[in-house]
């Protein structure tokens, strides 16, 4: 079974009054789970569920936001001149911007690049394998 929260944000009888259209807003953390997994089978059978309250359902935390090292990180991993430093640094193969990000997010140890300002571990080696050395190199 697959399933994406939601809210449920409203109803209405249809035509002929045996059938309800139920409205489920998605937010965007879900978005791409959506995507892939339900918005494709249209016409299918669904289930709907109380999430709140409900027995062995844990609400999925909120992913931390990402502070100025991040935003920093996701800017450069845009760059195939930083996808070609990260490669040189790790001896890694990078061929885009996911790989780039998920190599400095193994490397730093970490899940998410927002950790990189809230693990003081992981902004470490942050700083001193990648930013630093990048920053000498480019001369910023």
């Amino acid at each position: 079974m697959t399933a994406v929260s939601g809210t449920l944000s409203g109803f209405r009888t249809l035509a002929g009054g045996d059938t309800i259209r139920v409205t489920v807003d998605v937010d965007q953390q879900y978005l791409a789970d959506f995507l892939q997994h339900l918005a494709p089978h249209q016409g299918q059978g669904v289930a709907l569920a109380l999430l709140n309250g409900a027995v062995g359902v844990e609400p999925k935390a909120d992913k931390p936001k990402g502070g100025e090292l991040s935003k920093w990180c996701a800017m450069r991993c845009q760059e195939p001149e930083f996808w070609a430093f990260v490669a040189e640094v790790t001896g890694l193969t990078v061929m885009g911007d996911a790989d780039c990000a998920n190599v400095i997010r193994n490397w730093c140890e970490v899940e998410s690049r927002a950790e990189l300002d809230t693990n003081p571990q992981a902004r470490l080696v942050f700083h001193s394998v990648f930013r630093r050395p990048w920053m000498e190199r480019v001369g910023g």
